[in-house]
């Protein structure tokens, strides 16, 4: 979920509309304060919320009931809560169908995921035991509780992040890359891009503050490269990958940015919740869990360094992209302001000011190409 300060509603979800190549949907609720990014294929899973305390991110987990009224188990037996998705609302969402055919008859999705008929299968009140099962074991697992609402529950981890419990919609339809025309470089960063030494939005989302293998954005919206850094700004961008797919890119992944006192304790909090194996921290303190088939977004937790200034769990989006600088210059033609470059990634802020990442990742696996 993507929550939305009112000063930046318009220009913040008109820029998100744009990178996801969706349309949006009517405002609903009660205070018509949901809308749902509708994607050109697969099945939406962003969605905006009018938010006076944004911007920020925040997380909504499917929890999945079958016919009976229990918990969705997956093929290996173990019990499951559902798939995290960047927010199913907390109201009752449209009747839109499934992409694939008729949402009376379920059947499978792209990616061999069995789903039921939409609808048809399991009733409000089994949908709603099955959240409040997962509420109570999140609240085993070390989650605190924020608000209880019967048809979903908010809480937070060990950590402070805030996360929700809603009912599954069955998504299982990953969205398509989608494409990037290059703008050129008649779009350069303007002087507003720059972000001060000392102003919370400077330091790396992406990895440790003050990494070494970063490029520094000066005034005048140029790039100063560390010494060994490759290319700058000032040199044109490949308007195509290494294999010739044109510039594209995908909202992919959720990156919690971690404080290092509360790393490990978030570490074992997401797998144990969520069913989905981790992988092994790596040396740039990123730490990837597993996500299922079908699933649209990965959960990535990213340790943050001691002199970081943030004490909670925060989070940022991440684009999986083909031809990186294309995609960035594109961005920040649309509104976006360069914060720092990497090796193999861009922080930017969209025009509320929430921080979100380039990634070299490949839009069509999640992974860094081989």
């Amino acid at each position: 979920m993507l929550d939305l300060p009112p000063e930046d509603l318009d220009a913040t979800l008109a820029f998100w509309a744009w990178v996801t190549g969706s349309t949006v949907s009517p405002w609903r609720g009660d205070d018509d304060e949901f809308a749902t990014l509708l994607p050109a294929d697969g099945d939406a899973h962003l969605r905006v919320q009018r938010f006076p305390g944004g911007p920020r991110v925040h997380l909504d987990l499917h929890v999945r009931a079958l016919p009976s009224g229990g918990p969705a188990a997956s093929s290996d037996g173990r019990r499951t809560v559902g798939v995290p998705d960047e927010a199913v609302s907390h109201e009752p969402l449209p009747d839109d169908p499934l992409p694939n055919g008729d949402p009376a008859l379920g059947g499978i999705s792209d990616e061999g995921v069995r789903m039921p008929p939409r609808g048809s299968v399991v009733p409000d009140e089994a949908a709603d035991r099955a959240v409040r099962a997962e509420l109570v074991r999140a609240l085993a697992l070390g989650a605190a509780l924020e608000h209880d609402a019967g048809t979903h529950a908010v809480l937070s981890s060990p950590g402070g992040f805030v996360f929700c419990l809603v009912r599954d919609a069955g998504h299982a339809h990953r969205t398509s890359p989608v494409p990037v025309v290059d703008v050129g470089h008649a779009h350069r960063p303007s002087p507003a891009s720059v972000v001060a030494a000392g102003d919370p939005g400077a330091g790396h989302v992406g990895a440790v503050a003050g990494d070494p293998g970063a490029e520094r954005v000066v005034p005048g919206g140029d790039v100063a490269p560390d010494p060994g850094i490759g290319a700058t700004d000032d040199e044109p961008g490949p308007a195509t990958a290494i294999d010739g797919r044109p510039a594209a890119a995908l909202v992919d992944q959720l990156c919690l940015d971690v404080p290092a006192d509360r790393f490990d304790a978030e570490a074992a909090f997401w797998p144990a919740l969520t069913g989905w194996a981790a992988g092994e921290e790596g040396p740039d303190g990123l730490l990837a869990l597993h996500r299922p088939p079908g699933v649209p977004l990965r959960l990535l937790l990213q340790r943050l360094g001691d002199d970081d200034p943030r004490r909670e769990v925060t989070a940022h989006l991440d684009l999986a992209t083909v031809a990186r600088p294309v995609v960035e210059r594109a961005h920040v033609a649309a509104g976006a302001r360069v914060v720092r470059r990497y090796e193999r990634w861009t922080t930017l802020l969209d025009p509320s000011g929430r921080p979100y990442c380039l990634t070299d990742r490949d839009p069509l696996t999640g992974y860094l190409p081989a």
